[in-house]
């Protein structure tokens, strides 16, 4: 739920960030704003094959998942706090294609199916969706206010750490990913 406001933040503010921090005009948004989501969807994939991969070569599955997750988390950062600095509106569109890229490739998605058993996993992840739903309004609301009156700078800042606390949290809240707990329902 802490990567979801993400999401929705490259989703629904790259065009709005191109075009008033980096001087995109409607045309130029169109030609080329669609270069991170294509970067999302490849990272979509491969969060998933590169730890398949791993443990085919005998990784588990809680070390490549992890190896994956933390590579992405670190990752954010670097993007995140280069993407306002960079003087080339170009690079600023490759920072926000890793950026994209390592938040789809973080694959918050498969964790409720590597921690709790096949009969929980729907109701763990609408449950997951739910929140992470509400709290997306709540930070796009804050975005937009962030965005107003301040810039782009503060909310790039903190999404460069969310994935990084993510990953502490799931660490030392889960433990071992893959090692299926009991839980009755």
């Amino acid at each position: 739920m802490l990567t979801d406001p993400i999401s929705y933040f490259f989703i629904f503010w790259t065009p709005k960030f191109l075009q008033q921090e980096r001087g995109f005009d409607l045309a130029a948004i169109g030609k080329y704003s669609w270069i991170p989501f294509v970067a999302a969807a490849v990272g979509n994939v491969l969060g998933g094959a590169i730890p398949a991969s791993f443990v085919r070569r005998g990784w588990t599955l809680n070390r490549a998942r992890k190896t994956v997750m933390l590579v992405a988390s670190l990752a954010m950062p670097v993007c995140c706090l280069l993407i306002t600095r960079v003087p080339d509106p170009a690079m600023a569109v490759g920072l926000i294609s890793v950026a994209m890229f390592s938040h789809a490739a973080w694959a918050n998605m498969t964790l409720p199916a590597e921690v709790f058993p096949k009969h929980v996993i729907g109701s763990i992840s609408g449950f997951a969706g739910c929140l992470g739903g509400l709290i997306g309004v709540v930070t796009q609301l804050a975005i937009g206010w962030t965005v107003q009156n301040i810039s782009f700078t503060p909310v790039f800042a903190v999404c460069a750490f969310v994935h990084l606390t993510a990953f502490v949290i799931v660490c030392v809240l889960i433990g071992e990913l893959g090692k299926i707990g009991t839980f009755k329902a």
